[in-house]
């Protein structure tokens, strides 16, 4: 694994601005009729799309007349928080995709076994409870996330800044051969895979070497990020 201090530049001029921010996301899933539906905040919605393709309106709106919509900004389907409408009439399920997912692999291990639906029932409930405890924060996720294939392959440590916040490190492996001639890394708060030169020439378009994932407290700096190898 390796190791990088993280050291924040100031009085950098670039010739775009450094944006950094976190926005909510649905999720996708399949539903029980094999079409698309969506999940954020354990609430499940349907777009609409001949009408608004960035619009997602709850599933409970006939049923319930729930008003609760989401829209999106883009085909990322990055949340616009300003223009969420609340939901009324029922309440959350913030469990909902773990529950659809036992159910299905329930579902899927009575068709391809012979044993009983209460033995395999409790055998899956055994699993689960064997599953150890899910990390509270990206520390706690570093010290075990090394412990687990295939992220074993790609993670290739943390790093930490002055203001204590943390950042796991993924690469592939085929980048590490080239990377280890670095002396540095300069990365870019925004995670854009688009690389501006200078104002005259036009962008160049690059694929991500090492792609870091932060908590609130790392990216909550705005500012450029220069990585020290130790």
């Amino acid at each position: 694994m390796m190791n990088f201090q993280v050291h924040f530049l100031s009085g950098w001029e670039l010739p775009y601005p450094i944006i950094i921010f976190i926005m909510s996301r649905l999720i996708r899933y399949p539903n029980e009729r094999g079409r698309t539906s969506y999940f954020h905040n354990g609430y499940m919605y349907h777009c609409e799309h001949s009408r608004n393709p960035r619009i997602f309106r709850c599933i409970k709106r006939t049923s319930l007349h729930c008003p609760g919509k989401v829209v999106v900004v883009d085909e990322d389907l990055n949340i616009d928080e300003t223009k969420t409408k609340a939901h009324h009439g029922h309440d959350q399920d913030l469990y909902f995709l773990e529950k659809l997912a036992f159910k299905r692999e329930l579902f899927r291990r009575c068709q391809e076994t012979r044993e009983g639906f209460m033995r395999i029932f409790h055998d899956m409930s055994d699993e689960r409870l064997n599953v150890p405890p899910m990390p509270e924060n990206l520390q706690q996720l570093a010290e075990v996330i090394g412990q687990f294939d295939p992220i074993v392959q790609l993670y290739k440590g943390h790093c930490t800044d002055d203001n204590g916040g943390i950042a796991l490190m993924f690469m592939h492996p085929e980048m590490r051969g080239p990377l280890s001639e670095c002396t540095a890394l300069f990365g870019d708060g925004t995670f854009k895979v688009i690389i501006f030169f200078d104002q005259a020439k036009k962008s160049a378009r690059y694929c991500p070497s090492v792609y870091f994932s932060p908590d609130q407290k790392f990216i909550g700096v705005s500012g450029n990020l220069f990585f020290d190898q130790c």
